[in-house]
């Protein structure tokens, strides 16, 4: 098969052999499968540690091409999308039911090999089904809209209305912007870039420039790296007895000074949001299932698998309306 591979030099394309299929897994062929913000980090990272697959891609969705045993919700031939996350299940945290924070930290496309490639091998248990007919596409997003749904519990948001900021306007970001919005609360958003801001204004969610102080109920910080601006204005937002939501990723190392009488005095939650649990990837793939026309606007960009560098270069790059950059092989798909 041929996979896209992070070398010492940089991204090559190679043929390479696919190797037996384990038992209880399932062979993909992958048709279409998302680039995100940490493949990227990756990529431009000095190095990786000896452990992590160079085959990198997690968010992907295909056509069942092999089956490592019986299976029975699933047949050759089937249009999957898969989880990636691979949780132990016998350590503390998996015991506990958080298996997005699972000590082994293994998943699809990290500690295995990943879907910038033409397979990619699954556990049977991560694989469902999309209903025959459904456009594939909008499946790239089943990750991480189920890392917004997983933020968005984790804050409390089921009921009543709350009024929320988000800050930051990638993808998560928007997704999540889009995903408050649809189930009913006062939804702000805070970014740079005037195309993204646009793009999700579009959905109801309101855009603003200012911060206003303890104003929000909620706020989810979807920035990360290493800067202190986003935290900044997230614990300015959140009211006194409110919550800050974490889940933006931030860089190795990187140290923030917090104030942290401020969270004495008014009672302020910071959580940090890792991932999801299974339930919730789930429960993305059944929106993508009656929403999936709606969230298909959030692909903005699509290459050829081996029109990487080209995909690449548009999420280092940024230039106008940049969401989710979807990558597709020759596979066929309705």
């Amino acid at each position: 098969m041929k996979a896209v591979v992070l070398t010492e030099n940089g991204i090559e394309l190679q043929e390479l052999e696919s190797g037996a299929l384990s038992r209880e897994w399932v062979r993909i062929r992958v048709a279409q499968v998302g680039l995100c913000g940490s493949d990227v980090a990756k990529i431009s990272a000095p190095s990786l540690p000896a452990w992590h697959t160079r085959i990198l891609g997690h968010e992907f969705c295909g056509q069942i091409a092999e089956l490592g045993g019986q299976a029975e919700y699933v047949s050759i031939g089937d249009h999957v999308v898969a989880m990636p996350l691979l949780s132990c299940g016998v350590c503390d945290a998996c015991r506990r039911r958080q298996e997005n924070i699972c000590e082994q930290g293994q998943a699809i496309g990290r500690t295995t090999q990943g879907a910038f490639a033409e397979f990619v091998d699954a556990p049977l248990t991560n694989v469902f089904r999309i209903v025959k007919g459904n456009p594939l596409t909008p499946y790239v997003l089943a990750d991480p809209l189920a890392v917004c749904i997983h933020a968005k519990n984790l804050a409390g948001t089921h009921s009543p209305r709350r009024r929320c900021l988000v800050v930051g306007d990638g993808t998560i970001g928007c997704l999540l912007g889009w995903l408050l919005h649809a189930q009913g609360h006062e939804v702000w958003i805070k970014g740079l870039h005037k195309e993204a801001l646009r793009f999700i204004e579009e959905f109801g969610v309101n855009v603003t420039e200012k911060v206003q102080t303890r104003h929000f109920d909620v706020v989810f910080e979807a920035v990360g790296r290493s800067q202190q601006h986003s935290l900044d204005d997230s614990l300015k937002a959140v009211r006194w007895g409110g919550i800050v939501v974490v889940l933006g990723v931030f860089s190795h190392g990187y140290e923030y000074p917090l104030i942290a009488r401020d969270l004495f005095i008014g009672e302020v939650r910071v959580v940090g949001a890792n991932a999801y649990l299974r339930s919730e990837f789930e429960e993305a793939v059944k929106m993508i299932e009656e929403r999936g026309k709606e969230l298909r606007a959030f692909i903005s960009h699509r290459f050829h698998l081996f029109q990487f560098e080209d995909a690449l270069a548009v999420a280092e790059n940024k230039q106008g309306l940049t969401m989710k950059i979807v990558l597709e092989t020759e596979s066929v798909s309705p």
